[in-house]
Protein backbone atom coordinates (compact mmCIF):
# COMPACT_ATOMS: atom_id res chain seq x y z
CA UNK A 1 0.00 0.00 0.00
CA UNK A 2 2.89 2.33 0.81
CA UNK A 3 4.36 1.80 -2.65
CA UNK A 4 1.03 2.56 -4.28
CA UNK A 5 0.67 5.73 -2.20
CA UNK A 6 4.18 6.88 -3.16
CA UNK A 7 3.44 6.33 -6.87
CA UNK A 8 0.20 8.27 -6.57
CA UNK A 9 2.01 11.16 -4.87
CA UNK A 10 4.66 11.16 -7.60
CA UNK A 11 2.04 11.23 -10.36
CA UNK A 12 0.16 14.08 -8.70
CA UNK A 13 3.39 16.01 -8.21
CA UNK A 14 4.31 15.56 -11.86
CA UNK A 15 0.88 16.78 -12.97
CA UNK A 16 1.08 19.75 -10.62
CA UNK A 17 4.48 20.66 -12.05
CA UNK A 18 3.12 20.49 -15.59
CA UNK A 19 0.23 22.77 -14.66
CA UNK A 20 2.55 25.22 -12.90
CA UNK A 21 4.73 25.40 -16.02
CA UNK A 22 1.64 25.69 -18.25
CA UNK A 23 2.41 22.37 -19.95
CA UNK A 24 -1.32 21.75 -20.07
CA UNK A 25 -1.33 19.18 -22.84
CA UNK A 26 1.18 17.06 -20.92
CA UNK A 27 -0.87 17.45 -17.74
CA UNK A 28 -4.02 16.29 -19.52
CA UNK A 29 -2.23 13.24 -20.91
CA UNK A 30 -0.90 12.27 -17.49
CA UNK A 31 -4.35 12.76 -15.94
CA UNK A 32 -6.04 10.60 -18.57
CA UNK A 33 -3.45 7.84 -18.16
CA UNK A 34 -3.69 7.95 -14.37
CA UNK A 35 -7.48 7.78 -14.40
CA UNK A 36 -7.43 4.82 -16.76
CA UNK A 37 -5.01 2.95 -14.50
CA UNK A 38 -7.04 3.85 -11.43
CA UNK A 39 -10.24 2.61 -13.07
CA UNK A 40 -8.64 -0.78 -13.68
CA UNK A 41 -7.39 -0.90 -10.09
CA UNK A 42 -10.91 -0.19 -8.83
CA UNK A 43 -12.69 -2.56 -11.23
CA UNK A 44 -11.59 -5.88 -9.71
CA UNK A 45 -12.87 -5.33 -6.14
CA UNK A 46 -16.00 -3.64 -7.47
CA UNK A 47 -16.70 -6.58 -9.77
CA UNK A 48 -16.25 -9.04 -6.90
CA UNK A 49 -18.58 -7.07 -4.63
CA UNK A 50 -21.13 -6.78 -7.45
CA UNK A 51 -20.95 -10.55 -8.03
CA UNK A 52 -21.79 -11.10 -4.36
CA UNK A 53 -24.81 -8.80 -4.62
CA UNK A 54 -25.88 -10.57 -7.82
CA UNK A 55 -25.90 -13.91 -5.98
CA UNK A 56 -27.94 -12.33 -3.19
CA UNK A 57 -30.37 -10.99 -5.77
CA UNK A 58 -30.71 -14.43 -7.37
CA UNK A 59 -31.57 -15.90 -3.99
CA UNK A 60 -34.11 -13.12 -3.43
CA UNK A 61 -35.78 -13.93 -6.75
CA UNK A 62 -35.98 -17.61 -5.90
CA UNK A 63 -37.51 -16.68 -2.55
CA UNK A 64 -40.14 -14.54 -4.32
CA UNK A 65 -38.68 -11.27 -3.04
CA UNK A 66 -38.41 -9.29 -6.30
CA UNK A 67 -38.26 -5.87 -4.61
CA UNK A 68 -35.22 -6.96 -2.62
CA UNK A 69 -33.61 -8.31 -5.80
CA UNK A 70 -34.30 -4.98 -7.51
CA UNK A 71 -32.61 -3.12 -4.65
CA UNK A 72 -29.55 -5.38 -4.78
CA UNK A 73 -29.21 -5.17 -8.56
CA UNK A 74 -29.56 -1.38 -8.43
CA UNK A 75 -26.89 -1.10 -5.73
CA UNK A 76 -24.55 -3.38 -7.68
CA UNK A 77 -24.87 -1.21 -10.78
CA UNK A 78 -24.53 2.07 -8.89
CA UNK A 79 -21.34 0.83 -7.21
CA UNK A 80 -19.55 1.30 -10.56
CA UNK A 81 -20.13 5.07 -10.59
CA UNK A 82 -16.42 5.62 -9.99
CA UNK A 83 -15.65 3.79 -13.24
CA UNK A 84 -18.07 5.90 -15.27
CA UNK A 85 -21.70 6.28 -16.36
CA UNK A 86 -21.39 3.90 -19.31
CA UNK A 87 -20.25 1.06 -17.04
CA UNK A 88 -23.18 1.76 -14.73
CA UNK A 89 -25.55 1.75 -17.70
CA UNK A 90 -24.22 -1.56 -18.99
CA UNK A 91 -24.64 -3.14 -15.56
CA UNK A 92 -28.18 -1.81 -15.28
CA UNK A 93 -29.13 -3.26 -18.64
CA UNK A 94 -27.68 -6.66 -17.68
CA UNK A 95 -29.68 -6.66 -14.45
CA UNK A 96 -32.83 -5.42 -16.18
CA UNK A 97 -32.60 -8.35 -18.58
CA UNK A 98 -32.29 -10.74 -15.62
CA UNK A 99 -35.40 -9.27 -14.04
CA UNK A 100 -37.27 -9.35 -17.35
CA UNK A 101 -36.32 -12.98 -18.00
CA UNK A 102 -37.45 -13.95 -14.51
CA UNK A 103 -40.72 -12.11 -15.04
CA UNK A 104 -41.32 -13.86 -18.36
CA UNK A 105 -40.77 -17.24 -16.75
CA UNK A 106 -42.44 -16.81 -13.37
CA UNK A 107 -44.69 -13.74 -13.65
CA UNK A 108 -45.00 -11.35 -10.74
CA UNK A 109 -43.59 -7.84 -10.66
CA UNK A 110 -40.20 -8.51 -12.24
CA UNK A 111 -41.19 -7.21 -15.68
CA UNK A 112 -42.26 -3.93 -14.16
CA UNK A 113 -39.07 -3.79 -12.08
CA UNK A 114 -36.97 -4.42 -15.18
CA UNK A 115 -38.69 -1.47 -16.87
CA UNK A 116 -37.89 0.70 -13.85
CA UNK A 117 -34.20 -0.19 -14.10
CA UNK A 118 -34.17 0.67 -17.81
CA UNK A 119 -36.02 3.94 -17.24
CA UNK A 120 -33.33 4.94 -14.74
CA UNK A 121 -30.61 3.90 -17.19
CA UNK A 122 -32.03 6.01 -19.99
CA UNK A 123 -32.65 8.97 -17.69
CA UNK A 124 -29.00 8.98 -16.64
CA UNK A 125 -27.30 8.10 -19.95
CA UNK A 126 -27.57 10.67 -22.75
CA UNK A 127 -27.76 9.17 -26.21
CA UNK A 128 -24.62 11.01 -27.35
CA UNK A 129 -22.57 9.60 -24.46
CA UNK A 130 -22.82 6.03 -25.73
CA UNK A 131 -25.19 5.65 -28.73
CA UNK A 132 -24.96 1.87 -29.05
CA UNK A 133 -25.53 1.27 -25.35
CA UNK A 134 -28.42 3.72 -25.43
CA UNK A 135 -29.99 1.91 -28.40
CA UNK A 136 -29.49 -1.48 -26.73
CA UNK A 137 -31.27 -0.16 -23.64
CA UNK A 138 -34.15 1.12 -25.79
CA UNK A 139 -34.45 -2.36 -27.30
CA UNK A 140 -34.49 -4.00 -23.88
CA UNK A 141 -37.12 -1.50 -22.73
CA UNK A 142 -39.24 -2.21 -25.79
CA UNK A 143 -39.10 -5.96 -25.20
CA UNK A 144 -40.11 -5.65 -21.55
CA UNK A 145 -42.93 -3.19 -22.34
CA UNK A 146 -44.27 -5.35 -25.15
CA UNK A 147 -44.33 -8.51 -23.05
CA UNK A 148 -45.91 -6.78 -20.06
CA UNK A 149 -48.33 -4.97 -22.36
CA UNK A 150 -49.46 -8.28 -23.86
CA UNK A 151 -50.11 -9.59 -20.36
CA UNK A 152 -51.89 -6.50 -19.02
CA UNK A 153 -55.49 -5.42 -19.38
CA UNK A 154 -56.36 -2.21 -21.17
CA UNK A 155 -55.75 0.68 -20.85
CA UNK A 156 -52.50 -0.21 -19.08
CA UNK A 157 -51.62 -2.83 -21.67
CA UNK A 158 -52.27 -0.48 -24.56
CA UNK A 159 -50.10 2.21 -22.98
CA UNK A 160 -47.25 -0.28 -22.48
CA UNK A 161 -47.47 -1.37 -26.11
CA UNK A 162 -47.30 2.28 -27.15
CA UNK A 163 -44.15 2.62 -25.04
CA UNK A 164 -42.69 -0.43 -26.77
CA UNK A 165 -43.33 1.15 -30.16
CA UNK A 166 -41.69 4.40 -29.07
CA UNK A 167 -38.65 2.55 -27.71
CA UNK A 168 -38.16 0.57 -30.93
CA UNK A 169 -38.44 3.80 -32.92
CA UNK A 170 -35.83 5.37 -30.65
CA UNK A 171 -33.45 2.45 -31.20
CA UNK A 172 -33.85 2.90 -34.95
CA UNK A 173 -32.45 6.42 -34.61
CA UNK A 174 -29.10 4.72 -33.94
CA UNK A 175 -29.57 1.47 -35.85
CA UNK A 176 -30.15 3.14 -39.18
CA UNK A 177 -30.25 1.11 -42.36
CA UNK A 178 -27.15 2.87 -43.68
CA UNK A 179 -25.04 2.27 -40.56
CA UNK A 180 -26.21 -1.09 -39.17
CA UNK A 181 -28.49 -2.94 -41.56
CA UNK A 182 -28.68 -6.13 -39.46
CA UNK A 183 -29.93 -4.43 -36.29
CA UNK A 184 -32.08 -2.13 -38.41
CA UNK A 185 -33.83 -5.18 -39.88
CA UNK A 186 -34.30 -6.78 -36.45
CA UNK A 187 -35.66 -3.55 -34.99
CA UNK A 188 -38.03 -3.06 -37.92
CA UNK A 189 -39.40 -6.58 -37.48
CA UNK A 190 -39.87 -6.09 -33.75
CA UNK A 191 -41.48 -2.70 -34.36
CA UNK A 192 -43.95 -4.30 -36.75
CA UNK A 193 -44.89 -6.90 -34.12
CA UNK A 194 -45.39 -4.19 -31.49
CA UNK A 195 -47.46 -2.04 -33.85
CA UNK A 196 -49.69 -5.00 -34.71
CA UNK A 197 -50.23 -5.78 -31.02
CA UNK A 198 -50.97 -2.11 -30.32
CA UNK A 199 -53.38 -1.98 -33.25
CA UNK A 200 -55.32 -4.98 -31.97
CA UNK A 201 -55.78 -3.27 -28.62
CA UNK A 202 -56.72 0.16 -30.01
CA UNK A 203 -60.32 0.84 -30.94
CA UNK A 204 -61.62 2.48 -34.08
CA UNK A 205 -59.77 3.89 -37.06
CA UNK A 206 -56.67 4.60 -34.93
CA UNK A 207 -56.28 0.87 -34.32
CA UNK A 208 -56.85 0.05 -37.97
CA UNK A 209 -54.15 2.53 -38.99
CA UNK A 210 -51.63 0.74 -36.78
CA UNK A 211 -52.24 -2.67 -38.36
Amino acid sequence: MRGLSDRSDNILSAIAADIADLRLAEAREKLAAAREVQSEVLRKPLAFNAALMERQAEIALLESKPDHAFTLFSAAADSFAAIGPVEVARRRRTYAIRLTDHGVRYGGSCLDLGIRVLDRLLADLPRDAAPWDWAAAQNSLAIACRILGDRSESPTGTALLARAVSAYEAALEVHSREIDILNWAIDMQNLAVALFAQGQRTAGQAGTDLL
